[in-house]
């Protein structure tokens, strides 16, 4: 889609735009840690382990793209991964929490609040 969601330590789900990788908006006000997010089938607020949270975006992802489902690109440990060949080591700092992975859009999650985008060009990924 063209938004990303994350939760964070600090009680906040920050959304972020995901072709540049820019903050949106910081949603705050939850009674603890939301570890879990994920946007509803209408668009209209994001599903957490705390509870919705309605999102005050005039646009949000359009849940009907569909996810790669066969998608050959991983996360694993500290390596991405692609065809299950170590491509990228990813230093201590960039390390997920959490992780997805979206055609070739990969979104590292930290448990700072912290997004990391990273688009790989599948033509210069060959090994």
């Amino acid at each position: 889609g063209q938004l990303v969601a994350s939760a964070s330590d600090d009680n906040t789900v920050r959304v972020w735009e995901a072709a540049t990788g820019s903050c949106r908006s910081v949603l705050e006000g939850h009674t603890g840690n939301v570890s879990a997010v994920a946007f509803s089938p209408d668009s209209q607020r994001l599903h957490a382990d705390r509870g919705d949270i309605p999102l005050p975006l005039p646009s949000a992802p359009s849940p009907s793209l569909p996810r790669n489902k066969f998608s050959n690109i991983s996360i694993q440990a500290q390596w991405i991964s692609l065809d299950q060949q170590q491509l990228l080591w990813l230093p201590f700092k960039y390390r997920p929490t959490y992780s997805t992975v979206y055609k070739n859009l990969i979104c590292l999650g930290h448990s700072s609040g912290s997004i990391t985008l990273l688009k790989l060009n599948m033509a210069t990924a060959s090994l």
